[in-house]
């Protein structure tokens, strides 16, 4: 069934019958979503820029409107769509699969580590090349790829800074193409 939005603004079916319960609550949740969409003033460039969706435990979100100062949105898919916000001066932030914890990376160089649950830092870490993509690789490694290296960084344990796998292939060594 498709929908579109009537002359007084609601959304309803285009053959006018009344939907059954399931398209009900599928119909609440999308309007819930559009208006955080047109609250949050993002575009889909945007959006898929700044999201991630690590596990089916959260979605992460990196959002800023104006001048105001940016702010993390985790909702939590397993806790009734539990939904936190912090204010951040990352760039980027991913959610761990199902700990409470998030990676923040600022300046592309600068690495952090929270643990949410507890509120403390759990490591933190400068490369000294910007870091063109990241990922959870494992339940306690993050993968860090710079423009020549490959690093695996252990964040639970003892404090440890990333450590090189290996060089990248120089063909794929140009910036913004990880």
């Amino acid at each position: 069934m498709i929908f579109r939005p009537s002359s007084s603004g609601s959304i309803g079916p285009l053959d006018h019958r009344t939907p059954t319960d399931i398209h009900k609550a599928l119909l609440y949740r999308l309007q819930l979503l559009c208006e955080w969409l047109c609250y949050c003033r993002f575009n889909w460039r945007v959006l898929i820029r700044y999201q991630t969706l690590e596990s089916d435990y959260y979605i992460c979100v990196r959002q800023q409107i104006g001048d105001a100062t940016p702010e993390v949105i985790i909702i939590n898919l397993k806790n009734n769509n539990e939904v936190v916000r912090r204010p951040i001066k990352a760039d980027s932030a991913l959610m761990h699969w199902t700990k409470q914890v998030i990676a923040l990376k600022a300046n592309q160089r600068t690495l952090q580590i929270f643990d949410l649950g507890q509120k403390l830092k759990l490591q933190s870490t400068t490369m000294n090349e910007d870091v063109v993509y990241w990922k959870w690789i494992s339940s306690d490694t993050l993968g860090l790829v710079t423009d020549t290296s490959i690093y695996h960084w252990s964040v639970f344990g003892n404090a440890t800074s990333p450590t090189k796998v290996f060089e990248r292939n120089a063909n794929l060594s140009v910036s913004g193409t990880a």
